[in-house]
C-alpha cells in the first residue's frame, strides 16, 4: 500500500492525501512502503535460462539460509539430511550434481540439468522438499552463474573447497566434512573430466 503525505501550509504537520497521484519530486510529497516492498526492493528476479543452443550447462549456484550468520546446516543430523536430498536428486536424474559445500548460512554447488529442465523449478522443489523435511528457512530465490569455460569451472571449483579456509573454521579444506563430490572429477589444476552425466 503507497500513501500520499503533504505537510500543511499552516505548521499543523503531515495530512494523508490520497486522491493525487505519486509525485517523482521528493518535495512536498513522500511515500511509505511496507517493509517487505523495502527489503527487496534490491532484489530482481533473474531469468535463469541458458542462451539457446546451450544445452546442460554447468552451473555455479549458491543457495542462501535466513537469517544469514545463524548456523541452520552445519549440524550434522540436518547436514546429513541436506547431502541425502542432494543426492536423491542426483541419482533421480533430475540434477548431475559435481560438487556441493555447506557452509553454516549457505551451501554452493556445481550442477548441471539434464534435459529440458529449468534451473529455477529443480531449485525451488528442492528448496521445498529441504525446508519441509528438515525445517531449514531459506531466503527467497538462489545466485547462479554459468560456466562458459573449463578455466571460469576450475576457479568456481576451488573457491568452493576454500570457502570454509576463507570463513576461518577450518585451516585446510580437506578437513572441512561437508563436502560432497559424487562424481570422480580430476582435481582442481588437472582439468575437470568429461561429465558422465
Amino acid at each position: 500500500m503507497v500513501e500520499l503525505w503533504a505537510w500543511t501550509p499552516r505548521g499543523n504537520g503531515p495530512r494523508q492525501i490520497s486522491s493525487l497521484p505519486i509525485s517523482p519530486h521528493p518535495f512536498p510529497f513522500f511515500s511509505v512502503i511496507s517493509c517487505v516492498d523495502i527489503l527487496f526492493s534490491h532484489r530482481k528476479v533473474l531469468d535463469h535460462r541458458p542462451p539457446p543452443g546451450i544445452d546442460a550447462p554447468d552451473w555455479f549456484l549458491t543457495i542462501c539460509t535466513r537469517p544469514r550468520g545463524f548456523n541452520q546446516l552445519c549440524r550434522s543430523k540436518i547436514a546429513h539430511g541436506i547431502m541425502n536430498l542432494l543426492l536423491d536428486y542426483h541419482r533421480r536424474g533430475l540434477w548431475c550434481l559435481h560438487l556441493a559445500v555447506l557452509m553454516p548460512d549457505h551451501l554452493h554447488a556445481i550442477l548441471s540439468l539434464p534435459g529440458a529442465r529449468k534451473l529455477e523449478s529443480v531449485i525451488s522443489s528442492w528448496k521445498r522438499l529441504t525446508a519441509k523435511l528438515l525445517k531449514i528457512r531459506w531466503q527467497r530465490g538462489f545466485f547462479d552463474h554459468r560456466l562458459r569455460s573449463e578455466a571460469s569451472a576450475q576457479q568456481k571449483w576451488k573457491y568452493i573447497l576454500q570457502n570454509p579456509v576463507r570463513a576461518g573454521l577450518v585451516s585446510q579444506t580437506s578437513v572441512w566434512p561437508y563436502v560432497l563430490r559424487p562424481l570422480a572429477r580430476a582435481a582442481v589444476g588437472m582439468g575437470i573430466l568429461t561429465r558422465p552425466c
